[in-house]
């Protein structure tokens, strides 16, 4: 909201409402062009979630495969760059490029920052602070903190422990809901001991004819990318369900795709 971010003149103030990778890098990004910026993040801490986690495994580009460069371990960013890695070592990678950047630059940062209350102007007023005018507001508010069923307690996916670690006891028993890619991910965890990206698609890259599931999924999907211009056939919807055959590996299916077990 307010000034068009295309024109933004140097010394130009701009609010940034969220400290996730999204806020440090639009907020990192603005800085080096001269703007002034305020940071505001309600949590004590930038990147709160995923500074702490010694358990989540993350990789850049591992939800493109089978494209060209899926399995590189850089993201390849021209501003606060990361690697595949720990959630906590690649936050911590993406901290000390954001602090290097503000060292230098007109970076303000307020965290502990709530309630915030926007207004027209735009203003902005956070914790005991009047409310300020700015030239624009950017809101990087991300998808937030996850929400719990009934009387079920949370369980966030960024909590620094494991789902899969091994207690004493008799047998626990694991409700994984969703297909998303966290559930995928909780499932992973829960049938792989020592489960990490990089190293299951390495196993995967390896395999033996993977080059060949490959160039099939890559044909598919330019099949799919085709059909996205027109309407939809029996032979492009006959494509992308053989693609979530493929991508999901199950097996001989309804469709009569011959796909390979993961």
């Amino acid at each position: 909201m307010g000034a068009d971010l295309e024109r933004l003149p140097v010394g130009t103030r701009v609010c940034v409402v969220g400290g996730g990778f999204a806020g440090l890098t639009v907020a990192a990004g603005l800085a080096r062009r001269g703007v002034q910026v305020t940071l505001l993040e309600r949590a004590e801490a930038l990147l709160a979630s995923q500074r702490n986690n010694r358990v989540r495994s993350i990789h850049p580009h591992i939800h493109e495969w089978p494209r060209a460069g899926s399995l590189a371990p850089a993201a390849g960013l021209p501003l606060l760059d990361w690697h595949a890695g720990l959630s906590a070592d690649m936050a911590s990678e993406v901290l000390r490029q954001f602090d290097a950047e503000a060292a230098h630059s007109r970076l303000r940062v307020e965290t502990g920052a709530k309630p915030i209350e926007l207004a027209p102007g735009p203003m902005v007023a956070w914790g005991s602070q009047p409310a300020v005018g700015f030239d624009a507001v950017i809101l990087a508010l991300g998808v937030g903190i996850e929400k719990s069923f009934g009387a079920l307690p949370l369980r966030s996916y960024w909590t620094d422990e494991t789902i899969a670690e091994r207690r004493a006891g008799p047998p626990r028993h694991h409700l994984v809901t969703g297909i998303g890619e966290g559930g995928v991910i909780d499932v992973l965890y829960l049938r792989l001991a020592g489960f990490s990206h990089a190293q299951v698609a390495a196993e995967l890259d390896a395999t033996l004819g993977m080059r060949a599931v490959e160039a099939e999924l890559l044909a598919i999907e330019r099949e799919i990318d085709g059909s996205r211009t027109r309407k939809p056939t029996a032979f492009s919807r006959s494509a992308i369900a053989r693609w979530r055959c493929r991508r999901r590996s199950i097996g001989a299916c309804a469709h009569g795709c011959a796909t390979t077990r993961g």
